[in-house]
């Protein structure tokens, strides 16, 4: 985690140097085979900085990387846009939004020729005039290849994750967690907060690498505050019962290659 108070390109830039800095990669060879990819949504901000963050590093000049190899926009999020438009009867006209919805998300599809592709664009443009300023926005220049893997020059990495979910339940699991701590928030106390999720979360990353099992009730029974307690409780009870006093010894981890050991990084 880091700490950076605003969200332009250069605050992105300062996050992913930081990143790759305990990633560790010894040079651009070792950063194209192992780095698994980045996905994010579709903030200008974040795609900047990252790419940014990537030529500085490696210090590899912008026409020798190919963004779109290691970096993806979340399908989750371009999906929802889609249901968005289609459930706007101002621009899909009435009994034509699944038409719309089918074919808006066949442009994303990976079997998708650029033939194909080409032809589905003129179809709902032709079919719904309206969209047009919206899928412009998809079709720039800077996220067309992003999302559409027709356009793409070179393949994405198979590594690359479809969407961001992992990282909004966690960003949402720490911030349960602070302002269960913390109500109100100060930068001092939000740096304790994040220490004490960190050791939180080494402890039961600790306990699976020694052979533990972490059990979640059921979330369909209790709130996401609660879900989240009784899982740290949980754990926490069943660390005792085993007789395992475990502590966090490291600033934090990150996986590397699938070797099927724990990878703990300083």
């Amino acid at each position: 985690m880091t700490i950076h108070l605003g969200k332009t390109s250069e605050h992105y830039k300062k996050h992913f140097l930081a990143v790759f800095d305990v990633l560790n990669y010894r040079d651009w060879d070792d950063f194209d085979e192992n780095f698994p990819g980045m996905t994010c949504d579709f903030a200008d901000a974040e795609r900047i900085g990252f790419k940014d963050a990537v030529l500085e590093r490696f210090d590899i000049a912008p026409e020798d990387f190919v963004l779109e190899r290691y970096f993806g926009y979340c399908i989750v999020h371009y999906e929802r846009s889609v249901v968005r438009i289609r459930k706007n009867g101002a621009i899909i006209p009435p009994g034509k939004e699944m038409d719309f919805y089918v074919d808006a998300m066949m442009l994303a599809s990976s079997s998708v020729t650029r033939f194909e592709f080409d032809n589905m664009v003129a179809g709902l443009l032709e079919r719904f005039p309206k969209i047009r300023r919206w899928l412009d926005f998809y079709l720039h220049q800077d996220r067309s290849k992003i999302i559409f893997p027709a356009l793409r020059d070179v393949a994405a990495k198979e590594t690359i994750s479809k969407d961001t979910n992992a990282q909004e339940s966690l960003g949402g699991d720490f911030k349960l967690f602070v302002k269960r701590t913390h109500p109100t928030c100060s930068i001092i106390q939000g740096v304790s907060a994040i220490v004490r999720y960190q050791e939180s979360f080494m402890e039961d990353f600790e306990f699976v690498c020694q052979g533990g099992v972490l059990r979640y009730k059921d979330s369909r029974k209790e709130n996401p505050t609660q879900r989240s307690r009784s899982s740290r409780e949980g754990a926490k009870n069943r660390r005792k019962t085993a007789g395992m006093k475990l502590r966090a010894q490291h600033d934090s981890f990150v996986p590397r290659k699938a070797t099927g050991k724990c990878q703990v990084h300083q």
